[in-house]
């Protein structure tokens, strides 16, 4: 490149300050710079906190429009388990009860042809007692008083796989086994794993009572459907952690889920012993 006669080839242009200066009314929102590894807050034009993101990734925000401050001291109790519904508009509550209904109401109907399937597959265990056909229905009997026989085969290989799952999984003295595979581990860490084994097969096979015969019962639909769920959870009545069955039926998923952990919804149907009272639990997070 042919310089220009009298000039450096170090020559470099000086471009003029910008005037940093943020003048009252060119913004409405200020975003001040904090030091790494502390609160980052951001600002409205009357200096009232809108955010503050937190240095593990977590952001703060107020969910009805007032400042931040004035959200953590009306009162109410704070914590992973508060209430949000109080603090949310009636009309954005609304707006999301009807979009996550119409999703639980997908889920059911992708999976009806499979509910149908399972329902057939049950009564052909053979555990249902059947009345006598009646001709003319619309059950078909072709003969006045007929009566079905369901062969034993299907039944006997279900009973078959609940005895062997059982007492693999369900022995006398507990079903928790501890190992410790730390090379390193000392008496002090070995006396620890082994009064947590203890504590945990006294639990589940003296506190807990429901845990054994439910677990039983889920058994035989695991080898009648080929999955079964279990739902831990704290119970407020029995004022302890309970770990109980859910029928598959209950168990509202799309059958386009490859897993529960992926799936949009894991709901939970609840039939109270009133029959006209029917509860939905949504157990998953709605993404």
């Amino acid at each position: 490149m042919v310089l220009t006669p009298g000039l450096s080839p170090s020559l470099r242009l000086v471009e003029p300050e910008k005037d940093e200066t943020i003048h009252a009314g060119d913004t409405d929102i200020v975003v001040e710079d904090a030091d790494e590894g502390s609160d980052t807050p951001e600002y409205d034009e009357k200096g009232n906190v809108l955010s503050i993101e937190h240095p593990d990734g977590s952001i703060t925000v107020s969910l009805d429009g007032r400042p931040v401050e004035n959200a953590a001291n009306d009162g109410s109790p704070e914590g992973w388990f508060d209430n949000l519904v109080d603090k949310i508009d009636d009309m954005e509550l609304g707006r999301i009860a009807d979009d996550l209904l119409r999703g639980v109401d997908e889920d059911i109907s992708s999976r009806s042809a499979w509910v149908a399937e399972r329902a057939s597959g049950l009564r052909l265990l053979g555990l249902q007692v059947e009345l006598p056909g009646v001709q003319g229905t619309a059950e078909g009997a072709p003969v006045e008083g007929m009566s079905r026989v369901r062969h034993p085969m299907l039944l006997e290989a279900v009973l078959r796989f609940q005895a062997n799952a059982r007492s693999e999984l369900l022995p006398t003295d507990g079903p928790v086994k501890i190992r410790e595979d730390n090379n390193n581990s000392n008496l002090q860490s070995d006396q620890l794993a082994n009064a947590l084994e203890l504590d945990m097969n006294h639990y589940l096979t003296s506190t807990a009572s429901e845990y054994y015969p439910d677990t039983d019962r889920m058994l035989f639909m695991l080898g009648f459907g080929g999955s079964a769920f279990k739902k831990v959870y704290f119970c407020p009545l029995r004022q302890r952690p309970v770990s109980e069955s859910v029928d598959a039926d209950d168990l509202i998923v799309n059958n386009a889920a490859t897993d529960l952990g992926n799936a949009k919804r894991v709901t939970h149907r609840i039939m109270m012993r009133s029959s006209v009272v029917r509860r939905m639990q949504i157990l998953g997070v709605y993404r």
